[in-house]
């Protein structure tokens, strides 16, 4: 594609990605997996469950196979997901009882300054700018929490003096930091959830994270993603190109 057609599909794919109204957005998009709006609104964006992915992509390392997972993959699910969505709502009874805090269901928030960043946090706190992202790992769910990390089973926590902590280079801590910076919470809380017990962990905003974080993102999306989204070489079969991000 010539070069000023393509900077006129990129300007006309940005003003329709731009919204005014990301909070009208979220609202129309609750249930999340189950509404359509919300899988409309996550096409053509990046989403929070893969920050982790692109931030730590190396610079010698091609974005060609991390394009092709976000735009061509049709995950249908697993056994995992299954059970994770299936007990979200048991770990919400849990984690509120406990901890005695009140949360509601949310849709996607799209981040107001960079439209093409978009998280879907679990659940959002009453009466506070929080929200709330659960796991439930399948593969501990007749295991305590503690047990399970002990065992490596639940490779995402460390123990730090005896205290379980999520760990800081962790993909699901990318996750939550793009979950309070495009949604614009304060804190969010981390729950864990088997069978056996539930744990959860208060963790705030990281500024220099995030910092670094939105470099590379934004570097991953417009030299590797909207190529491929404005100008498919999939859909001429022909190999994704094959983009080095280099050092930022």
């Amino acid at each position: 594609m010539a070069t000023d057609m393509y900077e006129k599909k990129k300007e006309e794919f940005f003003k329709a990605l731009k919204t005014d109204n990301p909070e009208t957005i979220q609202n129309l998009t609750v249930g999340q997996h189950s509404n359509d709006y919300w899988k409309r609104v996550r096409m053509n964006r990046l989403t929070a469950s893969n920050f982790g992915r692109i931030c730590k992509l190396r610079p010698t390392t091609s974005t060609a196979n991390t394009v092709k997972h976000l735009l061509y993959q049709d995950f249908q699910g697993s056994v995992a997901t299954r059970y994770g969505l299936e007990n979200e709502i048991n770990a919400v009874l849990e984690f509120e009882k406990v901890s005695k805090v009140k949360t509601e269901e949310c849709g996607i928030f799209v981040h107001k300054a960079i439209p093409f960043l978009a998280a879907s946090p679990d659940r959002v706190i009453i009466d506070e700018n929080g929200c709330v992202e659960i796991k439930c790992p399948y593969r501990a769910r007749d295991m305590t929490v503690l047990e399970a990390t002990q065992k490596g089973v639940m490779k995402f926590l460390s123990i730090n003096e005896g205290n379980l902590q999520l760990k800081h280079n962790d993909n699901y801590m990318y996750q939550i930091q793009g979950q309070l910076n495009v949604a614009d919470k304060d804190f969010c809380y981390f729950v864990v959830w088997t069978k056996k017990d539930m744990w959860y962990q208060k963790i705030f905003k990281n500024e220099s994270m995030w910092q670094k974080m939105t470099q590379k993102l934004k570097s991953f999306y417009m030299k590797a993603l909207l190529p491929e989204i404005l100008d498919s070489r999939k859909l001429r079969d022909r190999e994704l190109r094959e983009v080095f991000l280099g050092q930022d």
